[in-house]
This record gives structure tokens, sequence and C-alpha cells, in this order.
């Protein structure tokens, strides 16, 4: 006769509870979004690395092409494209950040993705030295007040005897737009509000134009 199976008898299995799932997809979920985070701001402090070393390298080499040239005279204003074409034939910009594709003017480019220009207007000692101008577009909010904050003695985090500056939204330029003055001695936390009120559309994006002094 055969024995029928005891159906009372647990086969030691059991399947995942609904409390237990919810939990299971919980953990997951947080360790992706922990993930997340932390990539993100891994990501954005190596780009911010990268930009410092990017604009204190270029604006030493800009004071380095104002000593080494007498041309042009006082009072003229040297432009964009010339500075940039001056700029990568002494391979003064890493390869990285030269893009030959784009117009001229737009070449150098950002860790951010926007493009950096670099303006000058040659002036004597006598009158203060030449004034150096960085303009920088499209650049995360966070960037803008890490890079806007400096010391009272216009000590920034790639460049010395800032003279002033402005951050304004990348889609809605001056006079339009909110622009916020950076000044000599500003705080991180003082940046930080100013940038986020430039930041009219919301996107997260903003321009910032710095000038700093030369004096030879």
């Amino acid at each position: 006769m055969t024995k029928k199976p005891n159906m009372s008898r647990r086969s030691g299995r059991r399947g995942v509870t609904l409390i237990e799932a919810v939990l299971y997809i919980s953990i997951a979920l947080a360790l992706i979004v922990g993930g997340l985070v932390f990539y993100r701001q891994a990501s954005f402090a190596s780009n911010m690395n990268s930009m410092n070393r990017l604009l204190s390298a270029i604006l030493v080499e800009v004071r380095v092409i104002a000593r080494e040239t007498p041309i042009p005279p006082v009072g003229q204003f040297i432009g964009t494209s010339v500075f940039e074409n001056m700029l990568i034939t002494r391979e003064s910009v890493p390869t990285a950040h030269v893009d030959m594709t784009k117009d001229p003017g737009q070449r150098i480019r950002t860790p951010f993705g926007g493009s950096a220009s670099f303006n000058m207007f040659v002036q004597p000692p006598a009158d203060g030295g030449s004034l150096i101008y960085v303009i920088l577009p499209d650049l995360p909010v966070e960037a803008c007040a890490r890079l806007s904050a400096n010391s009272t003695a216009g000590q920034t985090s790639f460049g010395t005897n800032l003279q002033s500056g402005q951050s304004y939204d990348d889609a809605v330029p001056p006079p339009a737009g909110s622009v916020q003055t950076i000044s000599r001695g500003q705080t991180i936390s003082t940046s930080s509000a100013n940038c986020k009120a430039s930041d009219l559309d919301g996107d997260g994006r903003v321009n910032v134009d710095f000038t700093f002094n030369y004096v030879e």
C-alpha cells in the first residue's frame, strides 16, 4: 500500500513576503540613489579641478603674452579670436579642451561644455595696468559660486588680482536679465546666492564674466 505524503509537512522553503520584498526594493533604491549622488559629486569635483587648472594656466600664459608682446599699443582692445589663436598656437591649452570644429573664438572648451573666451584692454601701469577679461558661458550654478568666491585681495581659485565680475542667466543676457555683481572679498555663501539669483529660467546654468588686472 502506497503511503500518502503528509500534506501538513512544510518543505522548508517559503516565498518572500510582501514586507520583505518592499524592504529589499527600498534598500536597492537607496543604494542606487546614493551611488548616483556620489557619482555626481565626484564628477563635479573633477570638473572643477580641471576648470581651475585650465583657467589658471591660461591666465598665466595671457600675462606672459602681454609681457612678451609690446604690441598692440596702449589703448587697444585685443579680441577673443586673436587671444584664442595665440593660446592654441603656443600650445597653452590642453588638447582635451580645444575643439577646432567650432568657430573662431569658441574653440577653448571648458570641462562643463561651454566656450571660454579671453580679451584684453591694453593700458599703462599708471592707469592701473591692462585688464584681462574672462568670459565663461553655460556654467552650473555651483561652479559659478565656487569660481566667484574670492579674498579681499582678489585671489580666486584660479587667478589673482580680480577687479570685478558679474553673473547672469545663460538664456537671458544683460541688460534684460538679472545681473549679479562679483566683488572683492565675496564669500562662497554670497556667491552661491548671487549665482542662484542669476538663474532666471531655472535650468541651473549661468554665464560668468571676470575682470582681472595685469600690471607689468
